[in-house]
């Protein structure tokens, strides 16, 4: 083949240059520029391989400071590559032939070689794509790159290509950065939006509760002289009457405590609980109410140990709760799995939504159904009080909400997994304890008292209740209605007084602040302190001032002949039916 004119040539020359220096730069994705830039370079030089190495930046600095290793970015043809990835380098311009003059080169120049399939007479170079990539080129025929004009042409031309890339991967960067704060404002948004939710249903948490402390003031009365009057009815009528007053009002209080231990102000008395036990009695509880339709199917390993610090009634009410809500989302044939089992949540799931915020060992209670399931507007909202799907008549919208309310104050972490159609998922998650050796729960026996006690309640109803009531037991009592009236009666007691029955929260001087100023002048004298509503720092200062016992309104006879009795140290007084 005669050679060209130089004129002809160089304008040759100036269009294969113009041709592929336009290809270099013609799009900001990476693989599309190689792409465009290595199949104009094969086909106006008649290669037989292309490939574009670029620096790993997940490997980080190379130890010593050298050259980085590299990873496979674009190669043409791909089946042509032997490793996707490259060894650090030195010496990045190399000229290789496998036949004809000898080219100087780096002791790694052959295991580059090796890289590709050539003929045995072929040649390679391999070019510097700035600091951060190489660009390897093979060919067929010996000789292709050992003419200096030959190596300035491609010098030039991949100079141009190098820039593009470095264009290519600057912005990546810049598209990655932008995904990054998307996501990160996203994920702030999502925090602020659960921060939101938490305020709502704090706020009306303390609605809540300051409603049912006023309530329960209402029911301490109904219910103390209701059962003062069932213990002396004679008349069945009168005694079947008093029975229907005193169920009403357990009932209204356990409506109040729903509502109080949504907003986490239950006064809770916290015992060991096995938690399989619980289950397993939950579940019993749970197959005596259902359609028989619907299968309970329990998984639990009882004997194993999962021992939960808290109040027993609270937890099962909430377990019975979700399985209440679980039978009411089935309609016909259906299944309620129960299971408990222990699990360990690690420091990485504690940042999952509704998982507990402290690593550590915990004991799981699913509740799964086979249900309607939920969308995603009705999740969002189901711990809410007061929300509900249920028809009118079929509930209070209050059990989702004490619920969350009380594995929330027992340091647990609730979370729901649910798809319309596919049923409803609830993980409860509670911290476990060491086993005790024993449980001295109070026995609920009305204990007859004797001595001299201080009622002290700005409440009228609740206060002449507990009169009745201490009088009834056996005990000589007085009363007042505010803590500075209290104060200055027990100053003045002769004889004194044997104990102190205190209000925590009255108008005027409260039952803290009572309390403090009693212990100033009588530290020794016993107080049971009596709340409707609980704060739980007000009642952390409370037990630090010293009190014997404690009572939630509405309490039952039996309740405060238990706690007076233990707070005046009558351990040794029997256990009697109250006196007529």
């Amino acid at each position: 083949m005669n050679e060209l004119p130089s004129s002809t040539r160089t304008l040759a020359d100036i269009a294969l240059l113009y041709e592929l220096s336009l290809a270099a730069g013609t799009s900001l994705d990476l693989r599309t520029n190689c792409r465009r830039f290595l199949t104009t370079l094969m086909a106006r030089k008649n290669l037989s391989f292309a490939g574009v190495w670029l620096a790993r930046e997940d490997w980080g600095e190379t130890p010593g400071g050298g050259d980085p290793p590299y990873r496979l970015a674009f190669g043409l043809p791909e089946i042509r590559v032997r490793a996707q990835e490259l060894p650090p380098s030195h010496g990045l311009l190399l000229r290789l032939e496998r036949a004809g003059r000898a080219f100087a080169s780096e002791p790694d120049a052959e295991e580059l070689l090796s890289l590709f399939e050539l003929d045995p007479s072929g040649s390679a170079a391999v070019f510097p794509l700035g600091p951060r990539g190489i660009l390897a080129l093979g060919s067929p025929r010996p000789g292709t790159f050992s003419a200096q004009r030959e190596l300035r042409q491609l010098e030039g031309v991949v100079e141009k290509f190098a820039v593009s890339v470095e264009g290519c991967e600057a912005h990546a960067r810049v598209v990655r950065a932008m995904q990054e704060r998307h996501d990160a404002e996203e994920a702030r948004a999502r925090i602020q939006e659960e921060l939101h939710h938490a305020q709502k249903l704090e706020a009306v948490g303390r609605l809540a509760g300051g409603i049912a402390h006023d309530f329960n003031n209402v029911l301490t009365g109904i219910l103390g002289c209701a059962e003062l009057l069932q213990a002396g009815a004679t008349d069945e009528t009168q005694a079947k009457l008093l029975d229907v007053v005193v169920n009403a009002a357990h009932n209204a209080a356990e409506l109040t405590g729903q509502l109080l231990t949504f907003g986490r102000r239950a006064l809770t008395q916290r015992h060991a609980v096995d938690l399989d036990r619980l289950v397993t009695d939950v579940a019993a509880l749970l197959r005596r109410t259902v359609d028989p339709r619907i299968e309970i199917q329990l998984q639990v390993g009882i004997g194993d140990g999962l021992v939960v610090m808290g109040d027993p009634s609270q937890l099962q009410s909430a377990l019975l709760n979700l399985g209440v809500n679980a039978r009411d989302a089935i309609e016909g044939n259906g299944t309620i799995r129960i299971t408990s089992e222990r699990v360990e949540i690690t420091e990485a799931a504690t940042e999952r939504g509704g998982a507990p915020s402290t690593p550590g060992i915990y004991g799981r209670v699913r509740v799964a159904d086979s249900g309607q399931g939920m969308d995603d507007a009705v999740r969002a909202r189901i711990f809410e009080p007061f929300f509900s799907t249920k028809g009118v008549g079929r509930g209070t919208g209050l059990g989702l909400a004490a619920v969350y309310g009380a594995v929330s104050g027992h340091d647990g972490s609730i979370a729901v997994h649910s798809e319309p159609g596919k049923g409803t998922r609830f993980d409860v998650l509670l911290p476990l304890v060491p086993a005790p050796e024993a449980d001295d729960a109070p026995d609920g026996v009305a204990r007859e008292g004797r001595g001299r006690v201080l009622v002290i309640d700005d409440d009228a109803r609740a206060r002449d209740a507990s009169v009745y009531m201490a009088q009834h037991l056996g005990y000589e009592v007085d009363a007042v209605d505010g803590g500075a009236e209290g104060l200055t009666r027990i100053a003045a007691a002769d004889p004194p007084f044997a104990a102190v029955l205190l209000d925590v929260r009255m108008a005027g001087l409260g039952g803290r602040e009572t309390l403090r100023e009693l212990r100033r002048h009588a530290r020794e004298l016993p107080v049971v302190v009596v709340t409707g509503f609980v704060d739980e720092r007000e009642l952390a200062e409370i037990r630090q001032l010293g009190i014997q016992g404690m009572l939630a309104k509405p309490f039952s006879l039996a309740e405060l002949s238990t706690e007076l009795a233990a707070a005046i140290g009558e351990t040794e007084a029997g256990e009697r039916e109250p006196p007529r």
